[in-house]
């Protein structure tokens, strides 16, 4: 969209401002003399913007040309975003941007979008409430209990009332109390016997655990025959989703919840790739001891990825203030969709989000209206989990699908050889570059001869199931493999057993090839990760159609697939361009963490039905910081080398200090010292 004439207005009167700047000279501003020229710090400070709004705004109306303007702008005009540039050349995406004129509605516009109108009022209410935030902690905030302390879950146990209240539109929770109430008897019965099976289980090979212990002569029979039986009952550094749950509920003083039925350990990782002196700044400034910003968790394995979403943006430091979505890898779509444009429409209410989804639907979720936001947070990611998004509904999508199948045709534009004149072959499934898709054929169409829309390219009429993938972004208007985030997060994710997936980790290519594999980790992965679009179909196929039988479309009838990736990706604030990695695993052998601390986390997640943050590397973040360069940049401009600098060049840092600080207020920045096991 264009610049709105009140954001014109504030561009003119920015410049005319700055232009009066230079008739200063001389005079005193905040105690010393200005030099004879024009003030970009002075202009920023007297309208209350940042130093890089007041540069686009000169740019824009040609006043101004940055150092490294014309480079910038060679490589705008090649198709290149601000990320891509910044890479490119070595600048800060804040010092990229400020070189590139304002063509559209900006920050803080004076007529802004519906969505930035959203964003602007939920600021305004997270700053209206933070006198009252800051009391509910005060309240909340207790001393941490001494290690075998019989209060140690004193701090965190009346928060389990957040798992019960019946407002949040959720099925109730199953406890052992109420079992009798919300099942058959018989299942009740069944439940309270695989109970009783497993504690007799746990209680004789603890027995048997003894005895080989307390034997005067070992030898490596022994040894592997102990390690092994210690393994199958969850005593070891690291165990997690396999604990000794008998050991856990005499630790808790309780027997556990039913539900959630099993915890994982979660990581989530900054995807991005620091350069050397960024990771000299992010360790010295921003708490990092690895090479990426990353967070640790135990998680219900079954928490849904919408609820998800809002522990990452506590466990970072965001506020819900801009868009996000959940995918997949490029590569792993290809693999799993088959390349076929037909197993992706196949998927779709079923792994991927409906393309024509209303604007509005995702956004069910963001109901706050008063009280401590924080706890607001807190109940989207306590569970039990049940997603009000209507439109991603098997129903909803199927019918958004209706008019697409296998032999609807499209119109593809192949480019010809400027040469030659000829253009390519149309090679079905093949994931190309050089097409364009030109709109759907209309019946009327069908019988027609094929026609070309410019000399430059051939147009061919092509089966939708032999279209290449990367059309459906053209031929929907919208990203066509962002995930349902009514998903659990156990019918997305196939966790590690002891350890999270590598990132150069290839699962077999069937079933039977798994059992071949003599790594463990393989293995299991193996046995429980769908692999493609008909080894879905042959697990749920069944269940999909029974869906459509029972004709219900409620939260409640949903299909959920088998898990179908090892990693899973999070996009937020596409402007800034945060991206996570997210990996999974049952145990956590790798994570150098204290057992007494992981059982304590076990016990708590499984008792509040919410996520714990066990383990982070680096400070918060922030919203609107230009992503992680403009992060970076941000440590390093609040943290001065002082004494390297002369009088002049200091005081100009400390101003520079002094308004980012203040800046970093208004997005609710600051330095992060809480513990880990009360964060969320």
């Amino acid at each position: 969209m264009a610049l709105a004439k009140a954001d014109l207005k504030l561009i003119e009167e920015v410049t005319a401002y700055y232009l009066q700047t230079g008739e200063l000279a001389g005079e005193k501003r905040n105690g010393r003399l200005t030099e004879g020229k024009y003030s970009i710090n002075e202009t920023a400070r007297h309208f209350g913007m940042t130093r890089t709004k007041v540069i686009k705004m000169l740019v824009t109306k040609g006043l101004y040309k940055p150092a490294d303007a014309d480079r910038v702008w060679e490589l705008r005009s090649k198709g290149m975003s601000v990320q891509e540039i910044a890479r490119e050349t070595g600048l800060s995406s804040a010092t990229v941007s400020a070189c590139i004129p304002y063509t559209t509605e900006f920050h803080g516009s004076a007529e802004p979008s519906k969505r930035a109108a959203e964003a602007r009022q939920f600021r305004a209410d997270v700053k209206a409430r933070k006198s009252g935030q800051e009391e509910m902690k005060k309240e909340r905030t207790g001393k941490t209990p001494e290690k075998g302390s019989k209060n140690w879950k004193s701090s965190w146990k009346k928060e389990t009332a957040l798992s019960y209240k019946e407002d949040y539109s959720r099925p109730p929770r199953i406890t052992w109390e109420n079992l009798h109430d919300l099942v058959t008897e018989e299942s009740a019965l069944q439940t309270e016997e695989s109970d009783r099976s497993r504690r007799e289980r746990e209680e004789k090979g603890m027995e048997q655990l003894e005895v080989l212990r307390s034997r005067p002569v070992w030898t490596q029979e022994m040894t592997d025959l102990i390690l092994s039986l210690e393994d199958a009952l969850g005593l070891f550094s690291g165990a997690l989703s396999t604990r000794n749950r008998t050991e856990l509920e005499q630790l808790s003083g309780e027997r556990l919840p039913l539900t959630p039925a099993t915890v994982w350990r979660l990581h989530l990782e900054m995807d991005y790739e620091a350069g050397e002196e960024e990771l000299k700044i992010l360790h010295r400034y921003g708490k990092l001891k690895g090479k990426a910003i990353s967070r640790d968790l135990v998680v219900p394995s079954d928490i849904p990825l919408y609820a998800l979403h809002y522990v990452i943006q506590t466990a970072f430091g965001w506020e819900n203030s801009h868009l996000h979505h959940f995918f997949l890898s490029k590569e792993r779509v290809l693999e799993l969709c088959g390349n076929s444009p037909e197993n992706w429409r196949k998927m779709v209410g079923i792994i991927f989000r409906s393309p024509l989804m209303s604007e509005e639907a995702p956004f069910w979720a963001d109901d706050y209206e008063k009280g401590s936001f924080k706890n607001w947070f807190r109940t989207k990611y306590t569970g039990p989990y049940l997603s009000q998004c209507r439109e991603e509904g098997l129903y909803s999508c199927m019918k958004d699908m209706q008019d697409v199948h296998e032999d609807t045709l499209m119109y593809i534009g192949y480019r010809r050889d400027p040469e030659t004149g000829e253009a390519g072959e149309v090679i079905p499934g093949l994931y190309m570059k050089e097409h364009s898709f030109r709109g759907w054929v209309r019946e009327e169409e069908e019988q027609k001869e094929e026609r070309s829309f410019s000399e430059k390219e051939r147009i061919e009429k092509v089966r939708f199931a032999d279209a290449p993938m990367d059309v459906l972004f053209e031929a929907f208007g919208s990203d066509p493999f962002e995930l349902l985030e009514r998903l659990p997060l156990n019918a997305v994710l196939c966790p590690g057993l002891n350890v999270l997936p590598r990132g150069d980790f290839r699962f077999p290519v069937s079933s039977e090839d798994a059992e071949n594999e003599n790594d463990p980790e393989k293995l299991f992965i193996g046995r429980n990760l769908c692999r493609t679009v008909t080894e879905e179909l042959s697990f749920i196929g069944d269940q999909i159609d029974e869906t459509i039988r029972e004709n219900e479309d409620s939260p409640l009838n949903q299909v959920n697939p088998r898990p179908f990736a090892t990693e899973l990706l999070y996009q937020y604030d596409y402007g800034d361009g945060w991206q996570l990695k997210i990996t999974a695993s049952a145990n956590c052998r790798d994570l150098n963490i204290n057992q007494d601390i992981l059982d304590r986390a076990n016990i708590r997640c499984r008792e509040t039905y919410r996520p714990v943050l066990i383990a982070r590397d680096g400070e918060m973040v922030m919203d609107d910081v230009g992503g992680m360069p403009g992060f970076v940049e941000f440590l390093e401009t609040v943290n001065p080398d002082l004494e390297s600098m002369d009088m002049e060049e200091r005081d100009k840092a400390e101003a520079k200090k002094k308004q980012m600080l203040e800046w970093s207020k208004i997005v609710h920045w600051k330095w992060n010292d809480a513990s880990d096991r009360n964060l969320l």
